[in-house]
């Protein structure tokens, strides 16, 4: 048998250590000797009644403790071949690419064989019928009149009053953001609600610009404390993530978003409104630009409602005049939109296959949260049905901070994070953003989702678990 001074050791331990059932203790072991190295990804373990031997425990014990780690994703069995170590990049029970960044709120895979043979049929269109020369010269900072005018279609969908005129292509949503931030930071401060996209907070520490948060319900911002905001300090805009907001996943009611826009209309200030989830719902409420045009300013893209790689998204401006000025911000950080990219988006919008994307995302959105609605009922949470996370607020008796609970899960290939990392400060709400979507299919989302809860009903038992 190999390793089997390392068993012993566990044998000493288990006579030392009494706080911590004895099943448990052996998955703790078996993780715990993964992350230093001395189980390596297909080492096989001992057999059940070898290792009951070694440890002085009974069967059931044993073989119990052997199910924890399975269920855990730290080891295989096979009948006939035993138990063994699984390959790290398995550990966490998810067969997702190693480089995918379990921070970010990715949509739900395209899996339709249909929907992804129309989108390579329609992309070599981009080659074989359109001047490929055209697409790989330098272009102008606002686009090509035909990526303009697929914009103002899109954006359609959404809103009222588009003016092609009035819009200008961005590599992404947060590209939109950069350019606007450092727009109306030069002028004044910048405002968020509570809990807001957090690449705002990097982005104000990269400008070197005042944003600071205003107090804010289950519903957004309150209209007091931004009205309060605007008399004592020097505010130029306000940032809202209106519908399915990000982490919250609340949708601010029409009376919320016309009492701001109120407000923001009374003192001047202009509404960098990000739209960024507002193609997933079929009964969207009007938007802030529909109910304040003259100084919103409308962003919405395609990283939530078809794929992220695709950073394509468009800053509907309030007037051309203004547009320009944003033109120049944005002249500044990229020189000029992606032409390929954006003669894609153009083909997809065009063809019909960015609609067929969004109707499966809704529809498989729908699935996933059915089923988060199954595995964590009797929690405490809140989400959408067209939306693709979720924020799950932890017990009050928990003991541990959602910066430790996100830690936890992502080490077992959990998209999740810490409210901590939605806000400035220390949030009042200790709760956790889960993702639904990402790499991961449907039954790997019902693996984290159980995951999800079993950290949050025990989180003590992960606390000596390194994988």
């Amino acid at each position: 048998m190999t390793n089997e001074k390392l068993y012993h050791q566990w044998a000493r331990k288990l006579r030392i250590k009494k706080d911590k059932a004895p099943y448990l203790m052996i998955a703790d072991f078996i993780a715990e000797s993964v992350g230093n190295g001395r189980l390596k990804a297909k080492d096989r373990l001992p057999t059940v009644r070898q290792l009951s031997s070694i440890l002085e425990l009974n069967y059931a014990t044993v073989a119990k403790g052997y199910a924890q780690a399975k269920e855990s994703g730290l080891i295989d069995s096979r009948p006939g071949s035993g138990s063994f170590i699984k390959e790290k990049k398995a550990a966490g029970n998810f067969s997702h690419d190693a480089q995918y960044n379990l921070q970010m709120n990715a949509p739900v895979p395209i899996e339709s064989v249909e929907l992804i043979q129309k989108m390579k049929q329609s992309a070599a269109v981009i080659v074989e019928d359109q001047n490929i020369l055209s697409i790989l010269r330098y272009q102008n900072v606002l686009g090509s009149e035909a990526v303009r005018e697929a914009g103002a279609q899109w954006i359609k969908k959404r809103i009222d009053g588009v003016a092609a005129n009035k819009i200008i292509p961005c590599a992404g949503i947060h590209s939109a953001l950069v350019a606007l931030f450092s727009l109306f930071g030069k002028s004044g401060e910048i405002c968020t609600p509570t809990f807001f996209y957090p690449g705002i907070k990097a982005i104000s520490q990269q400008l070197n610009i005042s944003v600071f948060s205003v107090d804010s319900d289950d519903d957004g911002p309150l209209p007091e404390s931004f009205d309060n905001a605007c008399k004592k300090r020097k505010v130029s805009a306000i940032y809202l993530n209106p519908t399915i907001n990000n982490p919250t996943t609340v949708t601010m009611p029409l009376e919320r978003r016309i009492a701001l826009a109120d407000i923001a209309r009374k003192h001047g200030v202009s509404i960098i409104e990000d739209d960024a989830y507002g193609m997933l719902p079929t009964n969207a409420i009007a938007s802030c630009y529909e109910i304040l045009p003259e100084m919103t300013w409308y962003i919405t893209g395609m990283s939530k409602c078809f794929a992220p790689g695709l950073r394509m998204a468009w800053i509907h401006a309030p007037s051309v005049l203004e547009l320009n000025a944003v033109a120049a911000s944005m002249r500044a950080l990229t020189l000029m939109p992606n032409p390929l990219t954006n003669a894609l988006v153009a083909q997809w919008i065009a063809d019909g296959v960015a609609d067929r994307a969004l109707v499966e995302m809704r529809r498989e959105a729908g699935i996933r949260q059915d089923l988060a609605r199954q595995v964590l009922a009797g929690k405490h949470f809140t989400s959408d049905s067209a939306g693709f996370h979720l924020w799950l607020e932890l017990p009050a008796d928990a003991g541990v901070h959602s910066l430790e609970v996100a830690a936890k899960l992502q080490s077992l290939g959990v998209s999740a994070i810490s409210s901590y990392e939605f806000s400035f400060g220390n949030p009042t709400v200790n709760a956790i953003r889960l993702c639904l979507g990402g790499d991961h299919q449907r039954e790997e989302c019902a693996m984290m989702l159980k995951s999800a809860l079993k950290v949050i009903e025990n989180p003590t038992w992960y606390s000596s678990v390194t994988i």
